[in-house]
Order: structure tokens, then C-alpha cells, then sequence
């Protein structure tokens, strides 16, 4: 296979990546298996593949964790692997992250991620401002501008439910702050355009949000950009 595009933390891997994610899945997008598996191909043309690992979060991140080769070995250019989360998770949105390495090490790294919601479906977008953070969502995530699909959307990416003069601060994985808004219409919603302070549009790769409000509440977790 031909080399792909694909994101995730802490690199963005550009086209001119060698190794390449042949297939990937896992659980649907709303799902209630608290330790849900990855599977998946990768195909290196650059290499033997050395590796292939894991890690799973929703606000704080698991460690990599060596993901499961399905012939007992990563030692060719195509590895089939199986990755599951090792701990139940709590209801709410988590990403999980797939890393994989051949022989060129980093210079040839290849990431993916993937997000999902454990339990019931996630709280429905409200109309107006609300008391607390607690069903805040983002959507959607991860967002792809440009891509035709679900991933896609002309305003930008949504932060839905908020309270009144709600802020979003978002930062890149260095921890720069790259945007930050309030919420200021009474509407419980605000769009980010991907685009930093000085308004031009931001690289693939994933960023933490944190939102804050007047009573004290801190609500935080991560938006993925592809490109």
C-alpha cells in the first residue's frame, strides 16, 4: 500500500510517510464495551514493522502499551494487530491511539486515532445556555474541513451545551494557547473555525480544550484535526 495521511499525538504524519494503515477497527461510534478492541493491518514499504502500540484516554493518557501481533512477531512489512484497553472505561468520550515504527524509526511513525462514546448516547444539543457543564459535547470530532463527510462541517468545530460567557481555551500538544473565545450569545454554543489567534488555519495533529466558567467548573479533553 501506498503511503496515507493520518494524525494523532504527538506527531502529524504527512504523505510522506513510508508505513502505511492498511485497515483499522473497532468499536461503533456510541458503544457499551468498557474495554473495547482494536484490529487492524499496517503495510510498511519501509522497512520491517518493530512495532505496533496502543494507549487509550479520555482526559488523562494511558501509557503505550505493545499492542498484540497476530503472527506472535513484528517482523515484516505487513502486521496484523489486536489492541484492547487494559482498564474499564467510565461512560463518556475517550480516543484510542495507535502508534506503529518500522527499521527508519520516528522519521517513519505512523499514527491513528480514533474516538468514540462509551454508553448511552451522547446529551442532545440544546438551544440556549445552561446551568453547568456537565453534557457539554464537541462535535465533530475529529474534524476533517474539506472531507465530504460526517467529519466535516462549514462552520467549524462546536462546542455545544455550555453555560452563559462559557471560555474555550485551546492549546497544541507543546501547551501554546492557539485559540480562545467566549461563549457571549445566550445560545450555549460557540464555533472554532480551526484557525489560531492570528487566523490562520491550524496543522492536523490533536489539541486540548479546556472550557471554564464563572461558577468554577473546568471541563477538558482533545480535538483531533485531519487534514
Amino acid at each position: 500500500m501506498g503511503s496515507v495521511k493520518v494524525s494523532g499525538f504527538p506527531y502529524n504524519i504527512e504523505s510522506s510517510a513510508t508505513q502505511g494503515l492498511s485497515s483499522i477497527k473497532g468499536p461503533s461510534s456510541i458503544t457499551q464495551e468498557r474495554q473495547p478492541v482494536i484490529s487492524g493491518k499496517i503495510t510498511s514499504t519501509g522497512g520491517n514493522i518493530t512495532g505496533i502500540w496502543g494507549r487509550y484516554s479520555s482526559v488523562n493518557k494511558s501509557t503505550w502499551t505493545l499492542a498484540t501481533p497476530v503472527d506472535g512477531a513484528f517482523d515484516s512489512t505487513s502486521e496484523d494487530f489486536t489492541y484492547q484497553v487494559s482498564s474499564p472505561l467510565a461512560d463518556g468520550e475517550h480516543i484510542i491511539e495507535i502508534k506503529a515504527l518500522n527499521e527508519n524509526g520516528e522519521q517513519d511513525a505512523v499514527y491513528y486515532t480514533y474516538h468514540f462514546w462509551v454508553g448511552n448516547a451522547p446529551p442532545a444539543v440544546n438551544s440556549t445556555a445552561q446551568n453547568n457543564l456537565n453534557n457539554v459535547i464537541i462535535y465533530p470530532n475529529p474534524y476533517k474541513p474539506g472531507s465530504g463527510t460526517n467529519h466535516d462541517r462549514t462552520g467549524g468545530v462546536v462546542f455545544a451545551n455550555l453555560t452563559n460567557n462559557a471560555k474555550i481555551s485551546i492549546f497544541n500538544i507543546s501547551g501554546e494557547l492557539v485559540y480562545e473565545a467566549n461563549e457571549v450569545n445566550g445560545s450555549g454554543t460557540l464555533e472554532w473555525d480551526g484557525k489560531n489567534k492570528s487566523g490562520n488555519k491550524v496543522s492536523s495533529g490533536v489539541y486540548v480544550y479546556l472550557i471554564t466558567n464563572s461558577g468554577g467548573e473546568k471541563k477538558t479533553g482533545k480535538i483531533s484535526i485531519l487534514k
